[in-house]
């Protein structure tokens, strides 16, 4: 482990020590949960917005292509997209309509994942990736419920989708789990079958359970953003930090699908 992994690692653990600082002094004033969940996208936009360079906007907004019948994504809690080379397609104040390929990563987030929040999270992200499936599709959790109930729900539902639309991760900040199928052979993660979706399941370890799951957000957006490959510094510290601090938590899930071939 190098010295500038471990300084990532420290920053990523204040970054998870922040969100929650910041949710807490919320808390004081606001118990709603509605306008608890509208804070929780503004700092998770805010932290996303630091990391970007001016080519991208982290926003909120939809995806749509006009010019084809039924193209267009449900809302997304976080929209990042090109702005440089892609004119929007419409904007009203802080909601922006996008073209799909401009838009490089969804996120859902979510103030406390159940079973039924889970389900209408996927739905969200399978509607954005339906538009491009080589969008990066992503569910965060500030709070969740059971880990066992979360994977349970993943595994008996069917999903209208193909596999290529399933999220690539859903974070669980609070319990310092990532369930994802980003890269499979890089992880070491089974290849799907048809109408099926492997995911693997990893737990942060130590104290540094909720910094990874924000050092694994952070791999997947520079991914997004950039398509980094694995020999870049940043990548390859961020690779690190998940392969030191991180084990397996569950055997890989299989996920089903109903495909659209």
């Amino acid at each position: 482990m190098t010295p500038q992994t471990n300084k990532m690692i420290e920053y990523c653990l204040g970054i998870a020590q922040e969100f929650e600082a910041r949710r807490n002094r919320i808390r004081v004033f606001v118990k709603h949960n509605l306008s608890s969940g509208n804070a929780n996208e503004i700092i998770l936009r805010d932290f996303l917005a630091r990391h970007s360079s001016t080519m991208y906007d982290v926003g909120q907004g939809f995806i749509c292509d006009p010019s084809i019948d039924g193209i267009v994504s449900k809302q997304c809690d976080i929209l990042v997209h090109d702005q440089l080379n892609f004119p929007l397609v419409y904007s009203d104040g802080s909601i922006k309509i996008v073209w799909p390929q401009a838009t490089k990563m969804v996120i859902e987030t979510k103030t406390s994942l159940d079973k039924k929040e889970l389900q209408t999270a996927i739905e969200n992200v399978v509607s954005s990736k339906r538009t491009n499936s080589q969008i990066t599709g992503i569910i965060f959790a500030f709070d969740s419920s059971n880990l066992s109930s979360i994977l349970k729900q993943l595994q008996n539902a069917t999903y209208a989708a193909h596999k290529d639309e399933m999220p690539d991760a859903i974070l669980l900040l609070n319990k310092g789990i990532i369930i994802h199928r980003w890269r499979l052979a890089r992880m070491g993660i089974k290849e799907p079958l048809a109408n099926t979706q492997s995911y693997a399941v990893r737990a942060g370890t130590g104290k540094n359970k909720s910094a990874m799951v924000i050092t694994f957000l952070l791999l997947l957006f520079f991914d997004a953003v950039s398509r980094m490959d694995y020999a870049t510094n940043a990548n390859q510290m961020l690779i690190q930090a998940l392969e030191a601090f991180t084990e397996r938590a569950n055997d890989d899930l299989i996920v089903n699908t109903s495909a659209f071939e």
